[in-house]
């Protein structure tokens, strides 16, 4: 049953990530689309269906960076059996790969891949920040202070 919690635990991780990414996603291009003159040029239906396509697009791909950063830092902790700024760095950089392979087709090749390398460099380095804010923080019992996470318990054959 152990191992069972712990896959929860990073499913619900990953849920977590890909919710909030989705979110943040949705909201940036939905503020990005906002300065785009080129709408205002389209009928209303076209600009519409314009405007929805990106910013479900950015939901997705900001939901789908944002998931793998929360199952692969639940992953690493996990095999680790450790929580401290490793993880975040591990999960930052197996999620801002996805940058690459996310970029659209046009970009192709060497492009695609820089692409891949600033963003794992990229996220891992806020990841590794955010870990280090968090823990420069007390728990003030504010309700707003956020508290240290919950590793998942890891499976051991045997016991």
């Amino acid at each position: 049953h152990k191992l069972a919690s712990f896959e929860m635990n990073c499913l619900g991780d990953a849920a977590t990530g890909a919710t909030y990414g989705a979110g943040i996603g949705a909201l940036l291009e939905g503020m990005a689309v906002s300065f785009d003159e080129s709408l205002l040029r389209q009928s209303s239906t076209g600009a519409v269906t314009a405007i929805g396509t990106r910013v479900a697009t950015s939901a997705t791909r900001v939901g789908l960076v944002m998931g793998t950063f929360g199952a692969a830092r639940c992953l690493v902790a996990s095999i680790r059996d450790r929580d401290d700024f490793l993880n975040n760095m591990w999960g930052g950089l197996a999620a801002g790969s996805l940058i690459g392979v996310l970029a659209p087709v046009r970009a192709g090749g060497p492009k695609a891949l820089a692409q891949g390398v600033y963003g794992a460099v990229g996220v891992a380095t806020m990841g590794v920040g955010a870990y280090f804010l968090a823990a420069t923080r007390s728990d003030i019992g504010d309700g707003a202070t956020p508290t240290p996470p919950v590793l998942p318990v890891k499976h051991h054959p045997g016991t």
